[in-house]
């Protein structure tokens, strides 16, 4: 009787454990950004493929949410590209749908074509295409109540030229692409006192004569600075304000066969590298020899 008692109560004890094991499990699971994978990514991927990435709509880059639930994308051929957006849903993302947001009255311009959210997710950053593409200019959206407001035009930031492919740190500095000095490189803005400040071309280390820098990817405390150079991916490190000579990103397939890949990504966790060639794709942030601290 007294062996049939123990034997009972650590069955239920281990049935107990069980549960609890299982109930952890479910919610490590669903605390995980959509983009975690339980396996390793040694060769890049296409990521949401069959609703993200698509033969009949190329991607030409895209922006995460900061829990990764929600993606934006320039999406389409050329010339008709623009933002969509999908939603990570009962564990698949969303069909994308055109992306929406009121549009400033008496702005001559044609439409949204590439966008990048702010690591605290409070800003949305967009840059508009210019009527007859004379220029493109980088506006900004504030988050008011789960909505994104009517965006307002970063007049210090733009120029006559053409400003694109913003990115953003956590403390606001504003990294983009200008031709403003006849060739295209990497400037950055500084925000100060709640106002962004005259652009800066960043130095020789990273902008090159007769060379095309764009694309920048800044990480969120600006401790590297990931961008492309005539088709190549490039790194550099910032130490104590001083950014060191760019080298080329490691990793192939990455810079093997160049050509036409854009959108450097570190994703929020800083687990994956991504990337787009049509399709957006992922990868380890291992294989890229990425030094994260």
């Amino acid at each position: 009787m007294i062996y049939t008692i123990k034997f009972r109560f650590i069955i239920s004890t281990l049935f107990f454990l069980f549960i609890l094991l299982a109930i952890s499990y479910t919610n490590q699971a669903s605390t995980q950004p959509p983009y975690h994978s339980n396996q390793p990514i040694t060769t890049p991927v296409s990521f949401g493929e069959g609703i993200l990435s698509t033969e009949d709509e190329p991607v030409w880059g895209f922006t995460f949410t900061p829990d990764g639930k929600k993606i934006y994308m320039l999406r389409g051929p050329m010339s008709l590209d623009t933002i969509y957006e999908s939603s990570y849903l009962d564990g698949e993302w969303t069909e994308p749908e055109l992306f929406t947001i009121p549009v400033p009255k008496n702005v001559n311009f044609i439409r949204f074509i590439q966008s990048t959210i702010s690591p605290d997710g409070n800003k949305f950053f967009l840059v508009s295409e210019g009527d007859g593409m004379e220029a493109f200019d980088i506006w900004v959206s504030e988050n008011i109540d789960g909505e994104w407001d009517e965006p307002f035009l970063l007049e210090i930031v733009n120029s006559s030229f053409s400003e694109t492919t913003p990115s953003i740190a956590k403390n606001g500095n504003l990294y983009f692409t200008s031709d403003r000095d006849g060739g295209s490189d990497i400037y950055i803005s500084k925000f100060f006192d709640d106002r962004y400040t005259v652009p800066e071309r960043l130095n020789e280390e990273i902008n090159t004569s007769g060379r095309r820098e764009a694309n920048p990817f800044i990480s969120p405390d600006e401790s590297f600075l990931i961008f492309s150079r005539d088709g190549a991916f490039y790194i550099s490190y910032n130490s104590n304000g001083e950014w060191s000579e760019a080298e080329v990103l490691q990793g192939e397939p990455l810079n093997g066969s160049f050509g036409s890949r854009y959108s450097p990504y570190v994703s929020p966790d800083q687990k994956y590298f991504f990337y787009v060639d049509g399709d957006i794709k992922q990868v380890d942030i291992s294989v890229i020899g990425l030094e994260i601290n």
